[in-house]
């Protein structure tokens, strides 16, 4: 039973993370010029950080 209800709770914040994540690449804020964007770019067989200034 306790395997079951962590894994449906590890599921829904898997799940949620990507939709927020994809939401904000989808319709970005506006940002400051002097501020630096950060950006999480993922790939095959590559994950990186990406700054935007």
């Amino acid at each position: 039973m306790t395997d079951v209800a962590l894994s449906i709770a590890v599921s829904v914040v898997v799940v949620d993370s990507i939709d927020r994540y994809l939401e904000k690449e989808r319709y970005p804020k506006e940002f400051s010029k002097d501020r630096i964007s950060w950006k999480l770019q993922v790939g095959p067989g590559t994950i990186g950080l990406r700054g935007t200034f």
